[in-house]
């Protein structure tokens, strides 16, 4: 997305998407090493709005005791966490 010269007629999502994780080998770095990665896409109006990328060991690693750890599906560019609230 970076390298379009168009970005100013895609869509706002994907354009912002554009934006994400600037320094990407640093990004790379702490996700394969099992850490939580967000950036905020500083928006005023949406302060909350950016992307994340949560891997697996993360999950494992931290989510220890809050859920029940079922499975990590790595679906086309979308991770899906799947876990069972304890009863």
């Amino acid at each position: 997305m970076r390298t379009r010269t168009d970005l100013d007629t895609v869509n706002p999502g994907p354009r912002a998407i554009s934006l994400s994780f600037p320094d990407t080998e640093g990004s790379l770095k702490a996700y394969d090493s099992g850490e939580y990665c967000h950036h905020s896409s500083n928006s005023e109006k949406w302060p909350y709005w950016g992307d994340t990328a949560i891997p697996k060991k993360y999950v494992q690693d931290k989510w220890t005791g809050l859920f029940t750890y079922l499975d990590f599906l790595e679906v086309g560019w979308q991770n899906v966490i799947v876990v069972q609230k304890p009863f």
